[in-house]
């Protein structure tokens, strides 16, 4: 009696696995059909992993209710027990559709059979879950919300978990999981991520600038307003009557006159002028070191704006011109 019982379960899964002509035309119910039997024979030599193709590519052609359930047991012996489960309950619920009383019985029986054998996976959103566009995927496919912090069945395997959220970091995580193993995956709190627009031209990036601006002012600027001035001036006081150039380049002038004036004004214009020109390549070497420092730090930090300003006490950066008999420079400070 329990022979014949199990023939008729055999004789219903082989019914419920054959493809159907209904709602498609002879040519594909053929093709899915031929795929059909190529897997019932790989089935039935043990090679699963060329026989589940098989079954999966005679679906998608007819999405008979019979073809699933040979799929189901295929997966089920490749150690996919939740696809296996997940399809019996499908092979089930379109059989009870269809009055299929016995097959829909026996579906649910081998999808209970797995049920000792299921992996979970829970997947907790953490507090990101309320920010706009959250999205989390398991191996590139969405995650229902409606599954968050729920034992969902998985396959055995390895998994990639990863969560998405406007203005935030992307979280990825790597997740293994074992036969009847149950795993808890808690998405963290996303990192906002840094407005590069807004946290470019930071104080000390702004000081930079300037001091390249002055500079370059400067040298280019001042320089060539003084070192002209003192052409002119020293060119006035060669050709006043109190001033003569002797043989060896040397110009004397008589003491209190005219030319001694323009000649001095020549020397002070050209100390002028050397004293921009050294202003001007100080400022600029201290705007490119600054800017340097600047850059680097930004490469080094991926804190957010707020966090920084947690984290750090409040920072004051100046800079301020010296001038002196013979010299000049610039001053740059830093308060903490």
């Amino acid at each position: 009696m329990q022979f014949f019982a199990l023939l008729v379960s055999c004789g219903l899964l082989i019914a419920v696995a054959a493809p159907t002509r209904a709602d498609t035309g002879d040519e594909e119910f053929f093709r899915a059909q031929a795929l059909f039997d190529e897997g019932i024979a790989l089935f039935n030599q043990g090679r699963f992993e060329e026989a589940c193709p098989k079954f999966e590519k005679s679906l998608a052609i007819v999405a008979g209710v019979g073809t699933r359930g040979k799929l189901a047991e295929c997966w089920a012996r490749l150690g996919r027990i939740a696809s296996s489960y997940k399809l019996y309950l499908e092979v089930k619920r379109l059989a009870e559709s269809r009055g299929e009383h016995e097959r829909a019985v026996i579906a649910q029986k081998r999808a209970d059979d797995l049920k000792a054998a299921l992996s979970y996976m829970i997947i907790s959103p953490g507090p990101s879950a309320t920010s706009g566009g959250f999205h989390v995927t398991r191996n590139g496919l969405t995650v229902e919300p409606r599954t968050y912090n729920a034992a969902t069945p998985v396959d055995p395997g390895e998994y990639v978990i990863a969560a998405t959220a406007q203005g935030h970091v992307a979280w990825t995580a790597t997740v293994r999981i074992g036969r009847a193993e149950s795993r808890r995956v808690d998405i963290p709190a996303l990192a906002a991520l840094v407005d590069n627009n807004e946290h470019y031209w930071t104080r000390e990036r702004i000081v930079s600038g300037v001091c390249i601006g002055m500079g370059a002012a400067s040298l280019l600027g001042g320089t060539t307003l003084f070192a002209l001035r003192a052409r002119s001036k020293w060119s006035d006081a060669l050709d006043a009557e109190d001033c003569t150039e002797d043989s060896g380049g040397t110009v004397r002038c008589t003491p209190g006159g005219k030319g001694e004036a323009l000649a001095k004004d020549a020397v002070n214009s050209a100390n002028l002028a050397n004293l921009s020109a050294g202003f001007g390549l100080v400022a600029i070497s201290a705007g490119v070191f600054l800017w340097w420092r600047a850059s680097r730090a930004g490469a080094n930090s991926r804190d957010t704006g707020a966090a920084r300003k947690d984290r750090d006490p409040p920072q004051k950066l100046g800079l301020a011109p010296t001038l002196s008999p013979g010299s000049a420079g610039i001053v740059i400070w830093r308060h903490f």
